[in-house]
């Protein structure tokens, strides 16, 4: 299956649909507000930090304050630098309980894109990851032992397919997400709509209206057909 590219006119109408997403903005500048307050890395600074990504993206982070001395021992030390294998030195935190550390990865790069470098760093998240999948087919990557070094080599080969040199990080990352979660969405309508779709609020009352709006229709990709069904046409 031939990789799917991404257009000017998708990443665009993916902007548009953010600037509609109240509690989405808001997340994202309250943290970038955060980071012009709080720019370095002792044990408040870190915790604050931590705190703020995990309750604000639901990272399922449990461990939160040794998560925060953890990262403070590897950011604080770097002072403003950034390193390619910095998401996965965070993302592993040992709580010496005789398991195998558990991989918060999402946690780990969002933690990176807000607070360290926005465009070296995507984000990473399921919805991300299916999008990915869905535009480049057979030629996706997956790889369990590094799974940010295979997302991140997975949104280079989609943006090499692609005509969006000019998309930022969290551009891409704004138009991943809003198809991942309509990914979710149709397989939610297509298998009866029971229960509730485990989709963002706010985009779940943008994808349940009807007629389809402008900028949604415009933002799927090739190939993702819309689901209408008797009551929703």
């Amino acid at each position: 299956m031939m990789i799917k590219p991404v257009t000017r006119l998708q990443i665009c109408a993916a902007i548009r649909m953010h600037r509609h997403l109240g509690q989405w903005r808001l997340s994202d500048s309250a943290l970038h507000s955060l980071r012009e307050k709080m720019p370095g890395w002792n044990d408040e600074e870190s915790l604050v930090k931590c705190v703020a990504i995990n309750a604000l993206y639901g990272t399922n982070v449990f461990a939160i304050v040794r998560m925060a001395m953890h990262v403070r021992s590897i950011l604080e030390p770097l002072q403003g630098c950034y390193l390619d294998g910095l998401v996965g030195q965070i993302s592993l935190l040992d709580l010496n309980d005789g398991k195998r550390p558990r991989q918060h990865v999402s946690f780990a790069s969002k933690l990176c894109h807000f607070f360290v470098n926005e465009e070296h760093y995507p984000i990473y998240d399921n919805a991300a990851r299916d999008a990915l999948r869905y535009h480049l087919g057979n030629d996706y990557c997956g790889d369990r032992s590094e799974p940010y070094k295979a997302f991140q080599e997975n949104l280079r080969r989609l943006r090499a397919a692609s005509s969006i040199v000019t998309a930022t990080g969290r551009e891409m990352d704004r138009y991943l997400w809003i198809v991942g979660m309509y990914m979710r969405y149709e397989e939610w309508r297509r298998a009866g709509a029971k229960g509730r779709p485990i989709v963002n609020t706010e985009l779940f009352q943008v994808f349940e209206q009807r007629p389809i709006p402008d900028d949604l229709d415009t933002l799927l990709p090739r190939g993702l057909t819309r689901f209408l069904g008797a009551n929703h046409l």
